[in-house]
């Protein structure tokens, strides 16, 4: 980020398919730069990877600010930038653990988190738990909430009833969940959850909206189940917040997470959500939000779908989550103010 001249650019790494987020970035003025052929999946392709952003940096480093949301495999991104005299150099938290259980991956993961934390300036995280897992706990760590635009996803009764017409719902219930298909999600889990919630509602829908690796694992799971005709594979979806509002219950047991924004996006519509304890307890931002633990019986975390199912009556949330801070307007001005702040300091030195 230049604030000089105002100008954004985002560095990702090519993993060979293209995103729609990209043509949205580049339609608001957004400078795209894409390392290509550069995907990290062994020893060798690091030493290839490190040249390429050392080249980036060559060639681009009129910056005042790296923010880099990524954990510290991509440490290198912050070494380069302070060899190229980068003042601010942001490591941003996003998770809790590392997307993997290979504990080969895991050591090198954790190994290279001294390196992280030695070329970054400033320390930003999205809870307490997130920052503690990737810089530790003597760090100064900023919390920036993964807040969302609370007009958007105001419950509104008409929509409700608008998108569960769309999709086929009547007076059923309607569960769902909104993530990766990968194995943090822990889809599987979810589906033996579901499974039993069946058991008691055997016209019970579940909506996975989401699409990754596990799309085709997933899919025969569901047939081996024979659970086809309630469970409904979405994919990625552009108007999440809309299909959120025809939802009953937001079920999210996945095995680490950061702080997830669609569990604000869930509470913000006033959608009843179960988590799993594995994830931050300050992702409860409504008091009838409850964490259950992985290691429970599937039966248990169905009973508590159906209670909940039973007795709740959604309502507006948008004045306890701005109590809360997770309004996008004002964390967004509150992120912009500490640009700027250290931007200042920069210049004075």
């Amino acid at each position: 980020m230049d604030l000089v001249t105002n100008e954004v650019s985002l560095l990702v790494l090519d993993d060979g398919q293209q995103y729609e987020l990209e043509d949205k970035f580049k339609k608001l003025g957004i400078r795209f730069y894409k390392l290509k052929d550069i995907w990290i999946r062994n020893p060798f392709d690091y030493i290839k990877y490190e040249k390429a952003v050392d080249q980036f940096f060559k060639n681009h480093h009129a910056f005042d600010i790296i923010h880099l949301h990524a954990s510290s495999k991509n440490y290198y991104i912050l070494k380069c930038a302070k060899k190229y005299n980068i003042p601010v150099r942001i490591a941003h938290s996003h998770n809790t653990g590392f997307q993997t259980h290979n504990k080969i991956k895991i050591f090198v993961g954790n190994s290279m988190k001294k390196n992280l934390n030695k070329n970054a300036t400033h320390y930003l995280a999205c809870s307490e738990l997130a920052g503690n897992w990737l810089f530790g706990n003597s760090k100064d760590v900023r919390i920036i909430r993964n807040a969302v635009n609370l007009d958007q996803y105001k419950f509104d009764m008409k929509k409700r009833l608008e998108f569960r017409k769309q999709l086929g719902i009547g007076d059923e219930l309607a569960v769902c969940n909104v993530g990766r298909l990968e194995k943090q999600k822990n889809h599987e889990f979810l589906l033996e959850i579901f499974s039993e919630v069946l058991e008691v509602e055997p016209s019970a829908k579940l909506f996975l909206i989401g699409t990754g690796s596990l799309k085709n694992e997933l899919t025969k799971k569901v047939e081996l189940m024979n659970l086809e005709k309630n469970v409904v594979f979405l994919g990625f979806r552009k108007d999440v917040a809309d299909l959120l509002q025809a939802m009953d219950i937001f079920l999210m047991p996945s095995l680490h997470e950061g702080f997830p924004v669609t569990a604000v996006e869930a509470q913000a519509e006033g959608l009843p959500c179960i988590f799993s304890s594995t994830i931050t307890p300050e992702v409860k931002l409504l008091p009838e939000t409850c964490f259950l633990d992985l290691n429970t019986n599937p039966k248990v975390w169905a009973n508590k779908i159906i209670e909940i199912f039973k007795s709740y009556k959604r309502t507006d949330k948008k004045d306890i989550l701005t109590s809360l801070g997770f309004n996008l307007k004002l964390e967004t001005a509150k992120l912009m103010d500490f640009y700027k702040g250290e931007i200042k300091k920069n210049d004075k030195k």
